[in-house]
Formats: C-alpha cells, sequence, structure tokens
C-alpha cells in the first residue's frame, strides 16, 4: 500500500509509525495503537490509515477495537482515519507500484513521449512514470509489461 500511497500526484508526505493513540477497548482496558501510516496531502489535509489482513478485518472483536481507536484518535493527529486490507494487493499489483516508484523517485522525470525514436526501454519507464501519476491508465492487477495495453486518462 505504501507504494501507491508514494506515486500519488497529491501527497506530501508519507510517515511509517508516527503515531500511537491510546483507547480503551470494548472490554475497558486501556491500549495503544501505533498507525501504520499517515499521509500528508499537498492541500495539508492529514488521513491515517489502519493496515490490517482481510481475516482480522472480519472479526467483530477488531471491528469494535477499530471503533474505539477511531474515537479517540486526536483531529490533530490526522483528518480521518481509514482501514486498508493488506490482501487487497495482489504480487503483480505491489511488483507494478514499486516499479513506478523506483522511477518516479529515483530517475529524473524526461518523459518525450512524442519522440517515437526513444529505444523500448526508456519509453516503456516513461509511461510506467505517466501511469503512477494518473496520466495514463493501465491494468495494475496484472504485471505491466511492453506488451501491456495502456490508455490515456482525461
Amino acid at each position: 500500500m505504501a507504494e501507491e500511497i508514494l506515486v500519488s500526484p497529491n501527497l506530501w508526505d508519507l510517515e511509517f509509525q508516527p503515531v500511537t493513540i491510546p483507547y480503551t477497548d470494548p472490554n475497558g482496558v486501556r491500549r495503544e495503537h501505533t498507525i501504520d501510516l499517515r499521509q500528508t496531502f499537498l492541500s495539508g489535509r492529514q488521513r491515517l490509515v489502519f493496515v490490517r489482513n482481510r481475516n482480522s478485518l472480519k472479526k467483530p472483536f477488531v471491528q469494535a477495537e477499530l471503533e474505539c481507536i477511531r474515537a479517540s484518535a486526536r483531529r490533530e493527529l490526522g483528518h480521518q482515519l481509514i482501514v486498508a486490507d493488506g490482501d487487497s494487493y495482489s504480487k503483480a499489483r505491489r511488483d507494478n507500484l514499486r516499479r513506478m516508484h523506483r522511477l518516479i523517485a529515483f530517475q529524473p522525470d524526461r518523459i518525450a513521449v512524442r519522440a517515437m525514436d526513444l529505444e523500448p526501454s526508456r519509453l516503456f519507464q516513461s509511461c510506467l512514470r505517466l501511469n503512477a501519476r494518473k496520466k495514463l491508465g493501465g491494468d495494475c492487477s496484472a504485471v505491466i509489461s511492453h506488451d501491456s495495453r495502456i490508455w490515456r486518462v482525461q
């Protein structure tokens, strides 16, 4: 999930385990929960992300505990608390997002798609960067390769 957040064009900052929220669980026991991620957007809005696997999220106690955490989260820690299912990212999707993030973060953005004399590997990397920035679309649930179908996002 972090790679998907990192390729977002609206992201200003991403923090890993940024805050611990004290809360009282459904049985009345005082506990603490460390938030997995905090996104800060260019607008200044912040979002806390609670990540769990699908089976855990289905458990009634986890849902009740999550509501207690949500109720205890102070507004200055984040404007919103969302829940992310860690199992919703297939291996192909994770690999695509990892490659997109690497291209955006560690290679300068020299996108020249109009120049058709580019070598295929440079053109492919440019397409991945554009996909990460939501300028091109592609099926991120399948491995994106040189032969993948992509489309222009309006």
